[in-house]
């Protein structure tokens, strides 16, 4: 959806899904609703995944992106420290019965957080390029260069513009991309992983 529709739009939204997974999982009457919920909890961070660190690895220069790509998935380790105390506190001070769906609702804050953050953010400038929007390219890679996002050495620096494929639809491009024997593999593999 990201690459249809830009990385802005749905950058954000799968964190509503998220907030909305986790305060409904909160409330569930029973574990079948719990689990409903639980599923679109899992869409919703599904979502995030992919698409933060796409942005992530678009926004940044070729010296910094690993680091920066990695920073992003390390936000997981911090949630595996941070969770288990927080539970470890509100155990000692409120019923199991209740701990457990404030811990579940808890999960809604920082999605919240970064939502209401991500508001901000502009598009990619490799996502315009290949959406064919060169005016609002050209002034995202400026912007990001003037802002010292990334060490490129001028707006634009390091993203190819491939003629032929930027006006093609996104289907075609899926399928060019589809196509690619080596791309193929890579996606099976990343997946099975």
């Amino acid at each position: 959806m990201a690459d249809k529709l830009g990385r802005k739009r749905i950058y954000g939204f799968e964190c509503l899904v998220l907030a909305i997974g986790a305060v409904a999982s909160a409330l569930s009457p029973n574990i079948l609703w719990l689990i409903i919920f639980r599923i679109i909890l899992g869409l919703g961070i599904g979502g995030d995944y992919p698409v933060s660190a796409t942005i992530m690895s678009e926004y940044s220069g070729k010296k910094t992106r690993g680091m920066l790509v990695t920073l992003v998935f390390s936000t997981q380790a911090a949630g595996l420290i941070f969770g288990p105390l927080l539970a470890a506190g509100l155990a000692t001070q409120l019923s199991h019965e209740i701990v457990w769906r404030v811990l579940l609702a808890f999960g809604a804050v920082p999605a919240l957080v970064v939502f209401h953050a991500r508001r901000g953010i502009h598009e990619t400038p490799r996502f315009l390029l290949a959406a064919g929007r060169h005016d609002e390219f050209h002034a995202a890679a400026g912007d990001v260069t003037n802002a010292g996002g990334g060490n490129q050495a001028h707006p634009g620096h390091g993203v190819k513009e491939e003629r032929g494929i930027e006006n093609a639809s996104f289907w075609e491009r899926f399928q060019t991309l589809a196509g690619n024997r080596k791309a193929r593999i890579w996606l099976i593999g990343a997946s099975l992983a």
